[in-house]
């Protein structure tokens, strides 16, 4: 799963930030599961029990489908490239996972996955942070599922995107 987060520094609009998630699993692997209207609800209460939604992710992984992949490819790789033309600022996020989850595809999956997405950000002179492999985001305890984080794990991802930020400037 991929965040983007771009800075807008515009005359009409002072430093703002705007979050889009871009998940890569649904387009490239079809269907959307159990996902429907108020079943991924996500309350204030940090306490939410962590929902084991493996099987989920086994069905979305079973067949890949390399057209799709292609095709969002292309849009994400014309989005930085417009960005780029607008003298937008971009963090691009490889977010972090379970690994039980990211185990049901291969690691040459994943190291083709992030390394086009890497080149693509580095051709278009946006910023990668990498958090996919990171060991602090290792625990259930950061996680609403195997791969949304939940309150806690949202703290330590902004914490992290804050220095990457201040690091990045």
């Amino acid at each position: 799963m991929v965040a983007i987060t771009l800075f807008l520094n515009h005359s009409r609009t002072s430093l703002s930030i705007l979050s889009v998630i871009i998940a890569p699993i649904q387009p490239i692997y079809g269907g959307g599961g159990s996902v429907a209207v108020g079943t991924n609800v996500v309350t204030p209460n940090p306490h939410v029990p962590f929902r084991g939604n493996k099987s989920e992710y086994e069905k979305r992984f079973a067949q890949l489908k390399p057209k799709t992949l292609a095709a969002q490819s292309t849009y994400f790789l014309a989005t930085l490239q417009y960005l780029r033309e607008l003298g937008i600022t971009v963090i691009v996020v490889d977010m972090p996972m379970l690994k039980p989850v990211r185990d049901l595809l291969p690691p040459s999956f994943w190291h083709n996955y992030s390394a086009q997405l890497k080149k693509d950000c580095q051709d278009n002179g946006a910023h990668w942070l990498d958090l996919s492999h990171d060991a602090q985001f290792s625990s259930p305890a950061d996680f609403l599922d195997y791969v949304h984080l939940n309150a806690y794990g949202g703290q330590k991802f902004v914490d992290r995107l804050a220095i990457f930020i201040n690091d990045n400037r």
